[in-house]
């Protein structure tokens, strides 16, 4: 029995955790790699379409003949017509952002000479060239086809409200006859909007950043730890100190770009959040194997009740017969074995009488 114990319940033992033990050491480090790539294409995905359904919205206005008529040098400038073309801006609003339910999309339009026509509460001073000086302006003179996906303080100063951190999406309008840039086209969203796309996406021990086209990061899942995320990022892991986690080899960095955009995610993931979709299979295993072990146990108790008992009646009886009673029988009424050998020793003993009469 111990033999037979052990052969089926050490030797499982033995080949279960070899297995469990081969495929944590060889296969863990090939899942975490194929997880954290899963992950980012995923929110890479996301987020490519959320910019790709803002462009689509800001491509309306662009081809908008009203919008292009708003910085066209000829434009009337007075009172009466600046209110009737912000009532236009507005219903063009409610009109285009139907396509984004949770995300509010301003627009606003800027004209060469730096006069304003937009949905958002903007503030009173406004300097021509102070706009001039910033990347943006100088990247779209240079090359007025292109579509900006930007952070910029001069805009958000510019928007009367210090709550929300801005994106903007920024469009060359240009002249349809010699296609030199004469005004701006900016749509902006609110930077929670985007960032509220990812919720879910990632376990709370990761951490998720994000980067705009010019290498700023913008927005980290863990504020406390911008600091160590950004350094990362731009390649200045050494300034962190010896006990950051982030250069710890527990952690997996992965990166993707959108496509719309140019912007940058990144993805820092650690074992333990790539391997929480296999708790299921872990506790699988656990289960198997405990029920296989209660019903080994059941087994063995079976088998024990069909080959104890006899056992301990014949010693029983033998013992009685070494004492003098040889009236002693044992009574197994069994056919295997035990059962033959128990007969087999009853009819010695009955023997045993037989002769010691004939004496």
């Amino acid at each position: 029995l111990i033999a037979w114990f052990l052969l089926w319940i050490c030797l499982p033992i033995t080949i279960f955790s070899s297995a469990f033990l081969f495929y944590e050491s060889n296969i863990v480090k090939e899942e975490i790699r194929h997880y954290a790539d899963k992950q980012i294409s995923s929110l890479a995905a996301q987020m490519d379409w959320y910019f790709r359904s803002v462009q689509h919205i800001s491509k309306n206005y662009y081809n908008d003949a009203f919008i292009n008529s708003l910085v066209d040098p000829g434009h009337l400038r007075d009172r009466l017509t600046f209110l009737e073309d912000q009532m236009n801006l507005l219903s063009m609003k409610k009109v285009n952002n139907y396509t984004l339910e949770d995300t509010v999309l301003q627009v606003t339009v800027i004209t060469w000479n730096g006069e304003i026509y937009g949905t958002n509460l903007y503030r009173r001073t406004f300097d021509a060239e102070q706009m001039r000086e910033t990347q943006w302006y100088r990247q779209l003179v240079k090359n007025p086809w292109e579509i900006l996906w930007i952070q910029d303080e001069f805009l958000s100063d510019l928007i009367c409200d210090d709550k929300q951190s801005q994106v903007f999406n920024i469009w060359a309008l240009k002249s349809p006859t010699t296609y030199a840039p004469i005004g701006f086209l900016i749509v902006d969203f609110s930077l929670e909007d985007l960032t509220r796309q990812f919720d879910g996406y990632f376990d709370a021990q990761e951490l998720f950043a994000v980067q705009d086209m010019y290498g700023k990061t913008l927005f980290c899942s863990n504020e406390a730890r911008l600091a160590e995320v950004d350094a990362v990022l731009h390649g200045r892991a050494g300034e962190l100190e010896e006990e950051s986690v982030l250069t710890s080899p527990k952690y997996y960095h992965v990166g993707a770009e959108t496509q719309h955009g140019r912007w940058s995610i990144s993805l820092f993931t650690t074992q333990r959040a790539a391997l929480n979709r296999y708790d299921s299979f872990i506790g699988f295993f656990l289960l198997a194997f405990t029920l296989y072990i209660s019903l080994l146990v059941v087994l063995l108790l079976l088998v024990s009740n069909q080959i104890v008992p006899p056992i301990q009646s014949l010693t029983a009886t033998i013992r009685l017969a070494q004492s003098g009673n040889m009236e002693a029988r044992a009574n197994i009424p069994s056919r295997d074995e035990i059962g033959e050998l128990a007969s087999a020793y009853n009819g010695l003993l009955d023997e045993i009488n037989r002769l010691m009469d004939n004496i």
